[in-house]
Order: C-alpha cells, then sequence, then structure tokens
C-alpha cells in the first residue's frame, strides 16, 4: 500500500517543473516542450515558441515534436517503453498521452507518478493509473551542445511607462510656450503640438 502522504511531500518538495498550460488544443507538444527547456535553463515562453515554428490547426505530430526539440538545442530520443520502467529513464521526459495528447513526466517516487498535463496542471498518479492512458511511447530530452538558454525579457511595468508618458507631456508644456513666441501664428502651435503628442493605436 502506498504511504500518500510521504510520497505528496516527497513529489511537492522536489518539484522543479512551473506548469505551462496550453492556450489552444494543438499545443500541448509544445508546452512541454517549454517546459522541459525552462527545466533547464532557458527562459524561452510558449508565445515566442509559436512565433518561431509553425503549428498546424490539428496539432503537432510526434515527429514534428522531434524536430522543434533539436532545433531548440535538446537532444531528443523517440523510445517505447512499459510504465514500469519509466522511472529508469531520464526524467523530466515527455509521454504521449490518450492518444491524442502530450504530458510531461517529471519523476515517479514510491509508485506514484508526477505529472504536468498543459491541459490540467498538476497531477499525481499512482502508476496503476498511469498505465491506463500512457500509449508506450516517450522522448527523453537532455541538453544539447547546441543548448544555449534564452534570457528572460523583463516586462514593462505601468509605473515605467506612465513615467514617460509624464515626463513627455512636461517636455511639451515646456516646449510649446516657447515656439508660440517665436513662431508665426497660435495656429501653427497647435497644429505642431499635435504632430508630437503621443497616439494611440
Amino acid at each position: 500500500m502506498i504511504d500518500t502522504t510521504s510520497v505528496h511531500q516527497l513529489l511537492s518538495n522536489r518539484a522543479h517543473i512551473v506548469p505551462i498550460m496550453q492556450t489552444e488544443a494543438a499545443e500541448c507538444g509544445l508546452a512541454c516542450l517549454v517546459m522541459i527547456a525552462r527545466y533547464h535553463g532557458d527562459k524561452i515562453d510558449l508565445a515566442q515558441v509559436r512565433r518561431r515554428f509553425n503549428i498546424s490547426l490539428r496539432g503537432v505530430r510526434l515527429e514534428r515534436l522531434v524536430q522543434i526539440g533539436r532545433a531548440m538545442g535538446l537532444d531528443v530520443r523517440a523510445m517505447r517503453a512499459e510504465p514500469e520502467y519509466l522511472k529508469e529513464l531520464g526524467q523530466p521526459c515527455i509521454l504521449h498521452w490518450d492518444m491524442s495528447h502530450f504530458v510531461v513526466l517529471e519523476r515517479v517516487v514510491r509508485g506514484v507518478a508526477l505529472l504536468h498535463d498543459p491541459a490540467r496542471g498538476t497531477l499525481r498518479l499512482p502508476m496503476s493509473e498511469l498505465g491506463k492512458h500512457f500509449t508506450g511511447v516517450l522522448l527523453e530530452l537532455q541538453p544539447g551542445t547546441r543548448f544555449e538558454p534564452s534570457v528572460e525579457t523583463p516586462a514593462l511595468s505601468l509605473r515605467s511607462l506612465t513615467g514617460r508618458i509624464f515626463g513627455l507631456k512636461r517636455g511639451l508644456v515646456r516646449a510649446c510656450p516657447r515656439f508660440c513666441v517665436t513662431g508665426p501664428q497660435a495656429g501653427d502651435c497647435h497644429l505642431t503640438r499635435r504632430h508630437h503628442e503621443p497616439t494611440h493605436t
């Protein structure tokens, strides 16, 4: 019988993968690749991978997933295995799931698998339950010699954006009176001001 309390603690305390949720039905494979790339230190996100690779609306076949993983600098090996041998393979890995889906297996501890499903989130399943969904096909992925982790681009804060706008307005306030003094007509000042004000699209 499984000691579920201790297993839950072991899996929770050692979790390293941050789940990535798919936004489209066809993105489960891409989301799994992003999870594993980020596990190995890459800061790439799903939007970047989506822009970089052409993905069919019908989903990504296993062969295409291998190609994309290798293009990301990962060494990828497709193989077959019975559920009881998963704990002996390199983890995390990607499992083919329910014939039309992919999930990430992070690890197996005391007969319980820690999984990350891009459609449902983090799951903890006994191996007997995993065997009902796992098709026997999986991808082992490790950083290759061409694996170069990308750097996460910091997001602009609202404060930094409003600060730039306020600074621009103050500059316009100072510049407009000076132009009104030297410009030929007041109407020209208004036209110039409208021309230099930031626009919103």
